[in-house]
């Protein structure tokens, strides 16, 4: 618990930390924040100073953000540069449709990583898996965004096997079934998700492998496969367990960087989540709606930070008695 206690500390004060750089970052871009994008461009000068001091774009720094500081203590993240909305209700759609994109592909990058790598360490021998193995490594030579467009042109404009872009057909949104509308999502969904998770999973899958085989080679395993232990049972026991540890921490630092690479799917298949939504509003110079934006990214990494502390202690719970022992032997010490 008290593991627990610190980690939600720590990963408030990440996620004031970042709200606060990106809050003054923003404001120290140059240029008008009210003349970068069409709306703002049509309005009179009179309703640009209503909205400077609405949101008191000309008073200092420390003044912005004591005010946007006081709104979020009412529970009030502003409304956008741009239309005058409120953008909680914007930054909720896009934030479910984000996760909706980096849940499966996370869960996808695991499963085949841990598949393959696990393959790799134990069967190494056997020359498909070998074949595999590096055919998955080398997609991490390509950048991110060339094997989303490579997916896209080969598989949606070409074969035109899936959607080019888009979260949902909208004839079938509005007069298909609920089984329907569920198969299309997941339609939509498999390009995105899949580059995803074809560029990620080459790392969990290295680092399986290194793991795997060296539990493989372990005195223990050898020990084990001489009094004639099971294959399987010689694997579930003294080379998952051994193995899945380091992986699970690999999986879980993936997750701020599969963020950023979300950015780059959304952008290229036109998903509406919430990275998509970080690059409109720094283009339009929207302040409330990026800072938002990022206050739920941190929120989201914060809880993935301390989701996998939890997990890691589950798949190990050696760490969870290592942190206990470093703290008792600190306060002996003291």
């Amino acid at each position: 618990m008290n593991t627990l206690v610190r980690g939600l500390i720590r990963c408030l004060l990440v996620m004031v930390l970042a709200t606060m750089a990106g809050f003054v970052m923003l404001r120290m871009l140059p240029g008008d924040p009210l003349g970068q994008s069409i709306e703002q461009r049509g309005r009179t000068p009179e309703a640009r100073a209503e909205l400077r001091a609405r949101y008191a774009l000309d008073a200092p720094l420390s003044v912005q953000v004591l005010r946007y500081v006081e709104g979020l203590a009412r529970g009030d993240l502003g409304s956008s540069l741009v239309d005058g909305r409120p953008i909680a209700g914007e930054l909720l759609r896009a934030t479910w449709l984000s996760m909706q994109l980096a849940i499966p592909a996370l869960m996808g990058a695991a499963m085949l990583g841990l598949l393959v790598g696990t393959a790799r360490g134990w069967l190494g021998e056997y020359r498909a898996v070998r074949v595999v193995f590096h055919a998955l490594t080398a997609i991490t030579v390509l950048p991110e965004f060339m094997l989303a467009l490579l997916l896209l042109v080969v598989l949606a404009v070409k074969a035109r096997w899936f959607p080019v872009g888009g979260v949902a057909d909208p004839v079938i949104v509005y007069s298909g079934g609920a089984g329907t509308r569920l198969l299309d999502r997941l339609h939509h969904l498999v390009l995105p998700a899949g580059s995803l998770a074809l560029t990620w999973s080459a790392i969990v899958a290295r680092q399986q492998a290194l793991a795997t085989r060296s539990a493989r080679d372990s005195h223990a395993t050898q020990a084990a496969r001489a009094r004639g232990l099971a294959p399987y049972t010689l694997w579930a026991r003294y080379g998952l367990r051994v193995a899945l540890p380091s992986s699970v921490t690999t999986i879980s630092l993936m997750f701020p960087a599969l963020i950023s690479g979300t950015i780059v799917a959304e952008t290229i298949f036109s998903w509406p989540g919430l990275g998509r939504l970080i690059v409109t509003g720094i283009g339009s110079r929207d302040y409330p709606l990026v800072v938002g934006a990022l206050i739920v990214t941190s929120l989201c990494l914060a809880a993935a930070s301390v989701f996998t502390e939890w997990l890691l202690g589950l798949a190990d719970p050696r760490v969870v008695a290592a942190h206990s022992s470093r703290r008792l032997g600190g306060g002996a010490r003291r």
